[in-house]
């Protein structure tokens, strides 16, 4: 009875909510550290499921006490030939303290099975001596795409050119879905759903063991 009652609440609680997602976009190529972010630095994709994204963030850093405003985006990519924009997001001032770190800016958008994008992050200051930003070297002249659940990175992007670049950033995508590859914990507002399943195991693994002492 309790190892049936302890399935219940682990169903309980996997069901009791939508899973968070982390899916981080690391190129498997070399890279560096380094200035010349342009306007915008992004990824071309293909997805092979769907996601609804929640956030951009991109691996930088950018100096002790500079302040910087970046959005996250998401356009269409027609063949690398032209893109359009499908959402952009609230644009954010960040203050740097002069480490590398994930800079995680809102955008929403289901990236749908089947739809190629253009996806990534917009800079506010063209080429700012205090941002640096984790290069990858991958294009699709030299490198295969690669796979992070259902996102297939094909080429580095920069200033919605398509594919066009040489250069990927490490971007890292938050969102919520059932189809992705990355660490899975629960959202916020499900965290009270998790609070009571514990508790109404704890409390069934109490009675078993009082039941038993009574018998």
């Amino acid at each position: 009875m309790i190892k049936r009652s302890w399935m219940m609440a682990v169903a309980f609680l996997t069901f009791s909510g939508a899973a968070f997602a982390e899916l981080v976009l690391t190129p498997p190529t070399g890279n560096s550290l380094s200035n010349g972010a342009g306007s915008t630095r992004g990824d071309i994709i293909t997805m092979t499921g769907d996601f609804d994204l929640t956030s951009i963030g991109i691996d930088a850093l950018i100096a002790n006490g500079a302040q910087l405003t970046f959005n996250a985006y998401v356009y269409d990519d027609q063949g690398g030939s032209g893109v359009n924009p499908l959402a952009v997001g609230t644009s954010e001032t960040v203050t740097g303290n002069g480490t590398e770190q994930f800079f995680d800016l809102p955008v929403s958008y289901t990236l749908q099975n089947g739809q190629s994008y253009d996806i990534g992050i917009d800079f506010h200051s063209f080429n700012d001596p205090n941002l640096d930003i984790n290069y990858f070297f991958f294009d699709s002249g030299s490198n295969s795409p690669f796979s992070v659940g259902p996102v297939m990175v094909l080429d580095g992007e920069d200033g919605h050119c398509g594919s066009c670049n040489v250069y990927s950033p490490n971007l890292r995508l938050n969102g919520n879905g059932t189809t992705f590859s990355g660490p899975v914990v629960p959202e916020p507002d499900t965290l009270p759903s998790l609070a009571v399943g514990i508790l109404v195991l704890a409390g069934v693994i109490q009675y078993r063991k009082s039941a038993k002492r009574r018998a």
